[in-house]
């Protein structure tokens, strides 16, 4: 007797509001790593990108993605939160694993191949993911920005969201792991929370490490390319969302992750106010940073490469635990943000 093997049903979910020039290369992408992955009968693999309150592009119809018989578009006719529109999509469809992409990255040809590999060689993962990387057009900008994110001076524990680490490796933390390029096991998945503006996977990720079977993996095979924010407010204001986010989750969080969080707020307090007290400290400090700047930046050199990342480094010191201070007083002081 002949036993029907099912194939393994893979959902990559996309949503969008607009950001159609980097949609469009998103896409043209994505097709050219599901054309490298057609081969693998094991897999089958379905593009559900949602159209979160807006309408399709008039090239959409054209796109080679669009030929292809596992895409599909849904339009969310009102404007939802993005955990709240991911949520929309995967309950619209069932699989084994969803995989989440950002909008505006560029997914490498052989990304779906080595995401089977590891799925066939690692069954029982229930996390996997990889780093998110500047893409090669990046501006000079965007490319300081991208530097002083994966640096370990800019980012400490979760760096290695940004930077292409040499080796693999098994995790039972959600530090490591991105939303803009992350797969799922849909084992007794939960949702996102709807109402999480920031932080949406951080919540979910620390439920699912939370129980004490839940493993992920990350791998530098899995790297995407993601554009970064174009101008100075904008990553400035990414930064403190980036804070915001996590502050939100924080009530959730593991006691070891609270403490981590609460110290990095204490000590942002204290330096803020010694440093604001005594100028020449504060000097000091910013003469510091350009030195953790010197040493971060790739060679040959280039000064207003420096600069740019002197400047993004500040920006994440300065914004990023501000975030977290705001998320934790929302969080924990509801009240708060309900009657200002």
């Amino acid at each position: 007797m002949y036993h029907l093997i099912m194939p393994i049903k893979v959902l990559i979910v996309i949503i969008t509001h607009g950001r159609f020039k980097c949609l469009d290369l998103c896409l043209e992408s994505l097709a050219r790593s599901l054309q490298k992955v057609a081969s693998q009968k094991k897999y089958t693999f379905t593009v559900l990108l949602g159209l979160n309150g807006i309408e399709a592009p008039i090239w959409l119809s054209n796109h080679e993605i669009s030929k292809s018989d596992s895409f599909q578009i849904l339009k969310i006719k009102n404007h939802l939160s993005p955990p709240a529109a991911r949520n929309v999509l995967m309950k619209s469809m069932t699989s084994d694993y969803t995989v989440f992409f950002d909008d505006d990255v560029i997914i490498p040809e052989s990304y779906l191949v080595d995401l089977c590999d590891l799925i066939s060689q690692h069954p029982d993962l229930q996390v996997l993911g990889g780093p998110n990387l500047s893409p090669p057009q990046a501006t000079l900008f965007e490319r300081a920005s991208g530097l002083a994110l994966a640096s370990t001076w800019g980012t400490s524990a979760i760096s290695s969201r940004y930077s292409l680490r040499k080796d693999s490796f098994f995790t039972r933390s959600e530090l490591p792991f991105a939303l803009c390029n992350l797969c799922i096991k849909n084992e007794n998945q939960d949702l996102f929370h709807k109402d999480l503006k920031y932080g949406e996977e951080t919540d979910l990720l620390q439920r699912l490490f939370k129980d004490s079977k839940c493993l992920g993996l990350y791998s530098p095979q899995l790297f995407v390319w993601h554009f970064r924010r174009p101008t100075w407010s904008s990553f400035m204001i990414q930064m403190f969302k980036y804070g915001l986010g996590r502050g939100l989750t924080l009530k959730e969080a593991s006691s070891n992750r609270k403490l981590q969080f609460l110290g990095l707020v204490g000590l942002y307090l204290f330096l803020a106010i010694i440093l604001l007290l005594h100028p020449v400290l504060l000097l000091s400090v910013l003469i510091l940073i350009s030195i953790l700047s010197l040493m971060t930046a790739p060679k040959p050199f280039d000064i207003k490469l420096w600069f740019y990342l002197s400047l993004s480094l500040i920006f994440i010191y300065a914004l990023y635990p501000l975030g977290v201070i705001v998320g934790a007083i929302r969080r924990f002081f509801p009240s708060i943000e309900e009657h200002p």
